[in-house]
Formats: structure tokens, sequence, C-alpha cells
């Protein structure tokens, strides 16, 4: 985990504030979960459940590739965001 807090310091205990960018790190997964499953309903119903459940994979795939390319934190929040829609459609 070393080379991960070298790359991200944002979210190393040494700095001040640290426990808000962690925060926001893991919140970005729920709000991402959050607006895929209210989206999803009607997804659904305009597509049909196979294609928008096909649709929740792609999503996820890509937020998954972003979070292991990520070079730095903005980057990561974002990925998780992607991959939290992903996660939300999913779980419908």
């Amino acid at each position: 985990m070393p080379q991960f807090l070298a790359r991200f310091n944002r979210v190393s205990g040494n700095i001040a504030g640290s426990g808000l960018w962690k925060g926001l790190l893991t919140a970005m997964i729920e709000l991402g979960a959050f607006i895929g499953a209210l989206n999803q309903g009607w997804i659904a119903d305009k597509y049909s459940r196979k294609y928008s459940i096909f649709a929740a994979v792609c999503i996820f795939t890509l937020g998954s590739i972003l979070q292991t390319a990520a070079i730095d934190y903005s980057m990561l929040v974002i990925a998780r965001l992607i991959g939290g829609v992903g996660v939300g459609m999913l779980s419908m």
C-alpha cells in the first residue's frame, strides 16, 4: 500500500484533512449506485431488462478499468462514481 499512498497522497494519514478526502473517495461509489438505481427502472422499461443489464455491466467494467488506470486522485474519484452507477444499475 505504500505505492498507493505515494500516488494518492491526499488520503495518506500525514496530510491534514485526509479524512475528508478518504470519505469523498468512499462516498462516490454510493452516490453513483444511488444514481444508477434511480435510472435503471426506466432504462429497463425502454430498452428491455436484458439490454439494460448489458449496459450496466459495460458501465461497471469501464469504471473498473478507469479505477485501475487512475493516475491521480480526481481520476480515481470520477472512476468510482462511474463504477458506482454500474453497481446501482445491477442492484435493481
